[in-house]
This record gives structure tokens, C-alpha cells and sequence, in this order.
């Protein structure tokens, strides 16, 4: 993946020809707009050039032969084509690029041979990236990330001191820089290039076979929902990269962190220990980074769980050194600016707001305006003050229900511990007694409820006891580790899921023909 943004490049065609060229000013204007670190940005950018390309072909504008020669258009093709982060892409930008070569030589382009290199060393041509990140740095030594891929192919070739020599240069270019310090560890330790670019296959992989499972379900049906924690890990790439974003002192230490205040999961409140936006910077730069996260899990997903919603509204700070969150205070979220931002951007985006816990009448306010579903627990519903809003009869429509969530016991383990006043009011309601009974009754009154969605557990479905708790809120060690068994969910199960889905009228209805044309006209007009 390029880590720099597109950047013009000194000129477009070999020095002496007289070919106009091939990208207008209107042209290099819109592919600007289209600049971002978002997978979907780079394929309309890929699309438009491909598209300017034909068409300039078709009038006359150009040859396809003088287009591929273009030093320009060469250099956005490799841009869009190597940030898709697809080995299919790769090998795209490595059959486009070397017609432009002479041009890239004329003018001492180390971004071309930056980009070009890159996309051989994803097809598996070492040797010949390497003498082309090489050529790069002696041509352009300013270039900062021609040093960083130079760095990483001297390495695989045995070349530590050339590397770790690759580095230092980088790092005068871009001091302290997170890519080139990485690398220098990476070659200190003697990791290989196949080592350094593990995690790179790996998420090839994962996204290839995602992309086939979820294609897979919606054929079928079935809809996939994702979940997106509203604060990221202090160590995780987006607080390298971004720092800005983050309350940060100067030595990237965070000042305040987040968490949540005493509550039904803890007397003590929750320390997350994430560090805190800053909402104020997000703003200024309409809130980038976050639009580009939500696209991204848009393209994973149908709908997308936004954890903690709250925190638009008003966030709790604490301060990073305290022991616990009782003395965290309040803050002002970003609130309807973030989500006008955001809807204008990707109107189709579908959001469950997570909205459990101390909810203030703004939170509600947020939800409602934009008409996101909220969330409802029937494990939350028996108490014996008063009457509960999460009782599937004051549920409202727009609203998810869940037997329980993964931050909850399993039903039948919720049941076990009741006490005497709650399991006699949650049997009146169910119409159950026995503890065994508990979780099918609950997968009942939350399908037959008037909730738009009802969610339950597997663990709640095989009627499991504790043992198969998936996670304790505030507490490390053995959470996120129960693992559905082979045979567990048998053809037996599978049918009660469906009579109970039948019974009450959520079977999906799906237009799937209808798509199906839709798509074969998109697939004629392309053509």
C-alpha cells in the first residue's frame, strides 16, 4: 500500500513529444477530490481513470499507446491500484507501468519507481523491485518512502547494514516516522520480508474470503451486522498515524482516557483506557477519519453496531492516571455535526445505536433525530420497582431486542442467579418455571415482540448454562474464549429457528430476482 498521498508529478509525457496531456486540469481536480485512505475512494478513482482513458481513446484525444506512456496518468493508476491493497490490483499497476518508464526517467520521478517497485514486490518480483526501488533513490534521494521500500528489499536480499543505511535516510527525511522505526526493528530482529509482510496476506485473505461469505448470506438472506467500538486501542495504527486526533502530550502518553461510571456491570465504573478524541480537530477535517472508518465496516457489513452510541452525546473523561472511573466527568460529544457530516457523505449507512446504561434525555434526542434503532435486553426487564421499558410489550418498533448481549451472562445462567422477587415476576411473564426453561421462553418473547430486529446468543439457542458466558465487563483473562462444537447446532435446531421465524413473521423477504435483473442491466450497460 502507498504510504504517501498522490502528488503531481513533474510532467506527464517524454520530454520532446508532442502529445498534450493526457489528464486536463478538470481531470487531475477530480481525481484530488477522490484522494482519501478509503478502499472505495480508490476504486472510483481506478473506475474514472479507466473511463478517461476510453473515452479519450474513442474521440481521438489520444492512443491507448500515449495514454499508458503518460507519466501522470501512470503515477495516479499506480496510486489507486496499490492502495485497493488487492494482489489483483498489483498485478494491474505492474502490467500498466512500464510504458511510462522513459517519462519517469526523464523527469526523475522516485514516486514512479517507488510505486512501480511496490507493485512488483506484491507480485513476487523481488530482484527486479529492488533494482527499481534501487534506480529510485538514486534518481530522486528527497522521495522518503523510495528509502522505505529500498529498506525493506535490501533486507530480504541479505543487505542488513544497506537497509538499517536505507532507514537512516528515511528517518532524515521524516523524522520518527512509524513505518521507518517498525522497519528498523523488524531488520534488527532479522524478520523476513515474508515476515514483515505477514499481516498484509493475512488481511488479503480475510477480506477475499469475507467478501465471498457475506455474498454468500445475502444470496441466502441473511444479513450481516458488525460491531464498531466508538474508541480505538492506544497502541493500534490509528493513534500512530493520527495522533493528532488523540489527547496526546507531546511524548504521545495519553492525558485523559475513557471509560464509563459506576453502573450495573461495575461499582467501580469501567476503565477502558482508551485515549479521547479530539472532537475539535475531527471537526475541522469534517470528521475524515471517522466517515472512513464507517465506509470501511459499510463494505464489511449490512448494519453496524455503534458500541457505546452515548458518547456523541457526551462523553465520560478520565483522567489517565486514575485508578479507577468514579472521577471521570462529562463532556460534550460531537453530536448532530458528526452525524450531518456523516449522512451527507454515506446516506445509506445502516447504525444500530448502542444505547445501554446511564442514558440521558440528548442521547435520546441524537437517536431519535436520525431515527437509529436502539437497543433493548430482556435480561434488564424484571425488576420489581418499577416497570421496565426494555418488557417486550413497551418496546418500541424501531428498536433492536436481544435476549442478552455478549456482555451478559447466558440466559439460562442469568436465570440460575435471579433472585427469589425477580425469577417469580420474569416466570409469571414467561410463563415458565423451571431454570432449563428460561432461554427458549426469552427467544420467544423477544421474537413475538414488535421490535424491528431480535437478536439471541447461540449459547441462548443450545440452552448452555455460565460456563459459555462469552465475556465479563471489566475483567481480562478468560472472556471471548467459548467456541461453538461441530454438531452443536444440528438440522433439529435449525428447524425450531425457523418455525419460530415463521410464527412470528420474521422470515426475511427478500427481492432476490428483482436484484438479479437490476444487476444484469448494470452488467449490459458496462459493457
Amino acid at each position: 500500500m502507498d504510504t504517501e498521498k498522490q502528488k503531481s508529478s513533474p510532467g506527464g509525457t517524454v520530454p520532446g513529444e508532442k502529445v498534450p496531456p493526457v489528464l486536463t486540469a478538470e481531470d487531475m481536480a477530480a481525481l484530488e477530490e477522490l484522494c482519501g485512505d478509503v478502499s472505495g475512494y480508490f476504486y472510483k478513482m481506478l473506475d474514472y481513470l479507466d473511463q478517461r482513458v476510453r473515452d479519450g481513446v474513442r474521440q481521438g484525444e489520444f492512443t491507448e499507446e500515449q495514454a499508458r506512456g503518460d507519466l501522470d496518468l501512470a503515477l495516479w493508476y499506480a496510486y489507486a491500484c496499490n492502495n485497493i491493497d488487492d494482489y489483483d490490483y498489483y498485478y494491474k499497476a505492474a502490467q500498466w507501468m512500464p510504458a511510462s518508464e522513459p517519462a519517469a526517467e526523464a523527469a526523475g520521478s522516485g514516486i514512479w519507481y517507488y510505486r512501480y517497485a511496490c507493485a512488483l514486490m506484491y507480485c513476487g518480483r523481488l530482484e527486479k523491485a529492488r533494482q527499481y526501488a534501487e534506480t529510485g533513490v538514486a534518481l530522486d534521494p528527497d522521495y522518503p518512502w523510495g528509502w522505505l521500500e529500498t529498506g525493506k528489499l535490501r533486507a530480504h536480499f541479505g543487505d542488513r547494514d544497506g537497509a538499517l543505511e536505507a532507514v537512516r535516510r528515511g528517518l532524515e527525511l521524516v523524522p520518527g516516522d512509524y513505518e521507518f522505526t517498525t522497519l528498523a526493528r523488524e531488520i534488527r530482529e532479522g524478520r523476513s520480508l515474508e515476515e514483515m509482510e505477514y499481516h498484509c496476506w493475512v488481511q488479503y485473505l480475510f477480506f477475499e474470503q469475507w467478501a465471498k461469505l457475506k455474498e454468500y448470506c445475502n444470496r441466502k438472506g441473511v444479513r450481516l451486522i458488525g460491531d464498531i467500538p466508538i474508541y480505538v486501542a492506544p497502541d493500534s495504527c490509528d493513534t500512530w498515524v493520527n495522533s493528532r486526533l488523540f489527547e496526546y502530550d507531546e511524548d504521545f502518553h495519553p492525558l485523559r482516557v475513557a471509560g464509563c461510571p459506576p453502573d450495573y456491570f461495575s461499582k467501580t465504573g469501567q476503565l477502558w483506557g482508551n485515549p479521547l478524541y479530539r472532537w475539535d480537530v475531527m471537526e475541522k477535517e469534517g470528521f475524515d477519519w471517522w466517515i472512513a472508518r464507517i465506509r470501511a465496516m459499510s463494505r464489511l457489513f449490512d448494519l453496524t453496531r455503534i458500541d457505546h452510541f452515548r458518547g456523541f452525546a457526551g462523553y465520560y473523561a478520565i483522567d489517565a492516571d486514575a485508578p479507577t472511573a468514579e472521577n471521570g466527568r462529562w463532556e460534550k460529544g460531537p453530536g448532530e455535526k458528526f452525524f450531518d457530516t456523516l449522512f451527507q457523505q454515506l446516506p445509506d449507512t445502516a447504525l444500530i445505536a448502542e444505547d445501554l446504561g446511564i442514558i440521558t434525555r440528548d442521547v435520546e434526542q441524537l437517536r431519535d433525530h436520525y431515527r437509529l434503532p436502539g437497543m433493548k435486553i430482556l435480561q434488564f426487564a424484571f425488576s420489581v420497582q418499577e416497570q421496565s421499558s426494555y418488557l417486550p410489550h413497551n418496546c418500541p418498533k424501531r428498536a433492536v431486542i436481544y435476549t442478552g448481549t455478549h456482555d451478559n451472562d447466558t440466559t439460562r445462567g442469568w436465570a440460575a442467579a435471579l433472585d427469589k422477587q425477580q425469577r417469580r415476576m420474569a416466570s409469571a411473564y414467561l410463563g415458565v418455571k423451571k431454570e432449563a426453561d428460561f432461554s427458549w421462553a426469552m427467544i420467544r418473547a423477544a421474537w413475538n415482540s414488535c421490535c424491528e430486529l431480535a437478536i439471541a446468543p447461540m449459547q441462548d439457542f443450545l440452552n448452555l448454562p455460565s460456563t459459555a458466558r462469552m465475556n465479563t465487563p471489566s475483567t481480562v483473562g478468560d472472556n471471548w474464549s467459548w467456541r461453538m462444537l461441530e454438531g452443536q447446532a444440528d438440522k433439529k435446531l435449525a428447524k425450531q429457528i425457523r418455525r419460530l421465524n415463521q410464527a412470528s413473521w420474521r422470515m426475511p423477504q427478500y427481492k432476490t430476482g428483482i436484484r438479479a435483473k437490476q444487476k444484469e442491466k448494470q452488467e449490459i450497460k458496462k459493457g
